[in-house]
């Protein structure tokens, strides 16, 4: 990832945190966090947490997309996507 990649998911990142801790109470924003990863000789990856509920979600870059369902080939979307968790016994 080139370093204006970085910079530029790093500002989404901070836009997000900003517009999540803008609309909640202390104790909520101390339930979100986000966690990142650069390992040597790959991208980085962000992951946001809700310490309160346990949901998780995960920073993805996909390919840009027309409402046509034209691929836009040189445009890239950030988005935070869920990450599933598998059900613990007795959680059903």
């Amino acid at each position: 990832m080139s370093r204006g990649a970085r910079r530029g998911a790093a500002a989404g990142l901070l836009a997000i945190l900003a517009a999540l801790s803008a609309g909640g109470a202390e104790a909520q924003q101390a339930c979100w966090q986000v966690a990142s990863s650069n390992a040597p000789g790959g991208s980085p990856s962000f992951v946001l947490v809700n310490q309160c509920t346990g949901q998780t979600w995960q920073l993805v870059r996909t390919r840009g997309v027309d409402q046509n369902g034209t691929v836009k080939p040189n445009e890239w979307v950030w988005s935070w996507q869920p990450i599933a968790m598998p059900a613990t016994p007795g959680s059903q």
